[in-house]
């Protein structure tokens, strides 16, 4: 991962990553949180890349974009979990596995809907919806992998076997 210049193109730093980052990562408040390849989750202060964090999660990579909000990082992994980090140091909080738990199952690919207390995962195995604060499975779905939410974040949509479903 590198940051550039926009005045003149030039590299003004870089982080290595242990294989190729597939996540576009999300930026908040100056810094960047994105997989750093297979199980390395990270923050980068986009001013200088100094790694403020690195945490070590899952067995495979993240693809899909995570969603932040308040203190609280969830992302998908291709180990067929979903973890949620701490904004702040990246300790992991807790870790959520789809309802057939397969790795390469699509929570890498399909980005988490933190919704108030709640986070919403739709994956390739189905769907469920999560307690933010310690992960617990609240109920389960049947849904797809593709997840997209409103503009303004409040409603959120998994495509069904028949359908579409909407979270408010």
């Amino acid at each position: 991962i590198a940051g550039f210049s926009t005045a003149d193109g030039r590299e003004l730093w870089s982080v290595k990553a242990n294989c190729p980052v597939l996540s576009p990562g999300v930026l908040r408040d100056g810094i960047y949180y994105t997989g750093l390849g297979k199980g390395a989750f990270a923050a980068i202060e986009m001013s200088s890349g100094k790694v403020l964090w690195q945490s070590s999660c899952g067995n495979g990579a993240f693809q899909a974009q995570p969603d932040v909000r308040a203190d609280l990082i969830v992302t998908g992994c291709w180990d067929g979990s979903v973890y949620a980090l701490n904004r702040r140091n990246g300790k992991v909080l807790w870790k959520w596995d789809t309802p057939k738990k397969r790795e390469r199952s699509a929570p890498g690919n399909s980005r988490p809907f933190i919704a108030g207390d709640r986070v919403i995962v739709s994956s390739f195995d189905g769907g469920g919806v999560v307690d933010a604060a310690n992960g617990k499975t609240l109920f389960y779905f049947k849904g797809r992998e593709s997840l997209g939410f409103s503009p303004e974040h409040k409603t959120g949509f998994t495509r069904t076997g028949k359908g579409l479903l909407a979270f408010d």
